[in-house]
């Protein structure tokens, strides 16, 4: 499970380490339930505000996705980024963006402006470590 502790780390350096693209891997899945589970590519861009890396991973763990890979940017006043995320194989994968979208947008007291949500599933063997 993650740690508040992880997600206040995370928005404190938000602002200083995604700009220049960060990579970082959470999984709290064993090696068993990896067998029944499928890969995502989250990408979700924003105007950035604090806490919206945390807003991201609390979201895509309230759903049981476990974020594998990530790639953050921060261009100009806009916050991109790219996931790799494990979810259950049973997880629909428009059900789980839906859930993301809903969770960050009705879940956070902050007004995210002009949110792109996509999710996208990959082959396993498309994912080099």
């Amino acid at each position: 499970m993650f740690s508040s502790k992880l997600f206040n780390r995370l928005s404190a350096v938000h602002s200083r380490s995604f700009q220049h693209g960060i990579n970082w891997g959470i999984c709290n899945m064993s090696t068993n339930s990896q067998q029944s589970s499928k890969l995502i590519v989250v990408n979700f861009a924003s105007r950035d505000k604090l806490g919206i890396a945390s807003d991201i991973s609390q979201a895509i763990s309230k759903e049981n996705g476990n974020i594998l890979a990530s790639r953050m940017t921060l261009l100009g006043k806009h916050f991109s980024s790219m996931l790799l995320v494990r979810i259950p194989s049973n997880a629909q994968t428009k059900e789980f963006q839906s859930n993301i979208f809903n969770s960050i947008m009705n879940e956070t007291d902050k007004k995210y402006e002009n949110i792109k949500l996509n999710c996208s599933e990959t082959d396993e063997s498309d994912h080099v470590s």
